[in-house]
């Protein structure tokens, strides 16, 4: 099961100020692939949806589930 908030939680520890928002998407991505190494991570993509498109800041598929934040 995917815990963003034990992956949040940990990342905080040790970074707690970020510069830019990308900077804090590719510390969160780095953290999640730390605690779950066989998750696949996708930055700043989209996902078709029946009639429209979504755009996600980060997506994640954890044991074929997505994630997306």
């Amino acid at each position: 099961m995917f815990e963003i908030g034990k992956v949040l939680s940990s990342l905080s520890s040790h970074r707690p100020i970020f510069h830019s928002e990308a900077d804090f998407q590719h510390a969160l991505a780095w953290e999640i692939k730390q605690y779950y190494p066989d998750s696949d991570l996708r930055l700043e993509t989209k996902v078709h949806g029946k009639d429209s498109k979504i755009y996600l800041d980060l997506l994640v598929v954890h044991n074929k589930e997505k994630n997306c934040y």
